[in-house]
């Protein structure tokens, strides 16, 4: 009898299914805008139309009919045009600057709110004294570790930065330039700052990405950076390039949930992560950037 019983519990768990459909509402189609601006950078602006939940179609909608305006300091600017070889909305006419606000205002016929965001290019913060010691130690798995070095005046925040390490060279790119990005470690808390998904230090955790941080560590001073790097990773490079951006409270929140939800997504324990949007009645984001370079020859 016990044998019975255990046999048809597990048929009446399977029996108690219940099946139910939720009857989603239909949503508004929005614009989605796509732009990230520089000093004395042409525009360029992707915008698409929205899909609905359950839409199939691989692809967004661009759309090319849209108005698409530049406000800068809340005053007009100059209206985008449609470029249908490039398949965004473009202008090289009053490019942006620094330390002013601008804002885009997209409308459609096809689209019932207009899009808007606003966003500043932050000031210009230069690499200072990149130097680089060859050789300094070497790792218990026997790898050989040399040390970049260089440092930035933070002008007092709140800041926000992006730091990507890149080699070039003259033939490894099968006798064409190529340039790539170069794994690095470094036990700066600094780094760390922001670095929600990955924890920058020496062992294991090296990055071979443009990584992220504020400067809450470092606010208004001087500051020294020390990455460690594999010296068999040098070989036959002949420079490599240091690539400073001063980024937009907008631009690192972006940046910061972009990453987290590519670097989760296929965990299925992960939370949900919503990616930052800054555009009202639309989605997307709108963000401003400054760029510093430097370069250290081999």
């Amino acid at each position: 009898m016990k044998k019975l019983l255990f046999i048809i519990f597990p048929l009446f768990l399977v029996a108690c299914e219940l099946t139910v459909v939720i009857d989603l509402p239909e949503q508004e189609p929005k614009a989605v805008i796509n732009a990230f601006f520089a000093p004395d950078s042409a525009w360029r602006v992707e915008v698409v139309k929205s899909r609905a939940m359950y839409d199939t179609a691989y692809q967004f909608s661009p759309l090319s009919n849209a108005t698409v305006r530049i406000l800068k300091n809340g005053q007009f600017e100059q209206q985008l045009s449609f470029d249908s070889n490039r398949g965004y909305f473009y202008s090289n006419q009053h490019k942006p600057t620094a330390g002013d606000a601008y804002s885009i205002e997209v409308s459609d016929l096809s689209i019932k709110d207009t899009a808007s965001a606003i966003d500043t290019i932050p000031a210009y913060v230069a690499v200072n004294n990149f130097v680089i010691n060859k050789n300094i130690s070497i790792t218990p798995e026997g790898d050989t570790l040399s040390e970049l070095k260089f440092d930035i005046d933070d002008p007092g925040g709140p800041n926000y930065y992006s730091i990507n390490l890149l080699a070039y060279s003259s033939s490894q790119g099968g006798g064409n330039p190529f340039v790539w990005n170069l794994c690095y470690q470094s036990n700066d808390p600094v780094l760390n700052s922001g670095n929600n998904w990955i924890q920058v230090g020496i062992g294991d955790n090296s990055i071979c990405e443009r990584i992220y941080f504020s400067d809450d560590l470092i606010d208004g001073n001087n500051h020294q950076f020390s990455f460690k790097v594999n010296a068999f990773d040098l070989y036959d490079v002949d420079a490599i390039f240091i690539v400073l951006s001063s980024i937009s409270k907008s631009y690192f929140n972006y940046s910061l949930t972009r990453d987290l939800q590519i670097n989760t997504g296929s965990n299925p324990f992960a939370e949900p992560v919503i990616v930052y949007n800054n555009v009202s009645k639309g989605f997307g984001i709108f963000a401003g950037y400054n760029i510093a370079y430097a370069m250290l020859n081999l």
